[in-house]
């Protein structure tokens, strides 16, 4: 069954979870029922969310396909000032398909056995 807010599909069918905008999370708890204090803020967006109203540690996930990346908000100790920090490397893909490692892997079984066959005997 499919969750929607505000008639946004949030979590499909496949339990896919689909959120534009800010999520702000207020209560949290541990398996077992207990509950942790604080809060945290998800935002999901191509730009980044003004820092004014966040507090450290607040994340941003940059959607937008040139990035994908998740982002830490960081607030310098000396300054004050707050900034978002790379906290994961961005996505790529890599197309292997065209790849061909047998030639590679024979070539190295070649040249070991090369190697081997050229030892002294053992006496």
């Amino acid at each position: 069954m499919a969750i929607k807010i505000q008639g946004q599909t949030v979590i499909d069918n496949s339990q896919n979870i689909n959120v534009t905008g800010t999520v702000t999370a207020n209560s949290f708890q541990l398996p077992d029922g207990s509950p942790i204090s604080g809060s945290a803020s998800i935002t999901v967006g191509e730009s980044a969310p003004d820092t004014t109203s966040l507090e450290e540690g607040a994340l941003w996930w940059n959607s937008s396909s040139d990035d994908a990346s998740l982002y830490v908000l960081y607030a310098d100790p000396d300054t004050a000032a707050k900034q978002w920090i790379e906290a994961s490397p961005a996505t790529s893909t890599v197309d292997l398909s065209a790849y061909n490692t047998s030639t590679e892997v024979d070539t190295k079984i070649a040249n070991a056995a090369l190697s081997l066959s050229s030892l002294p005997a053992l006496p």
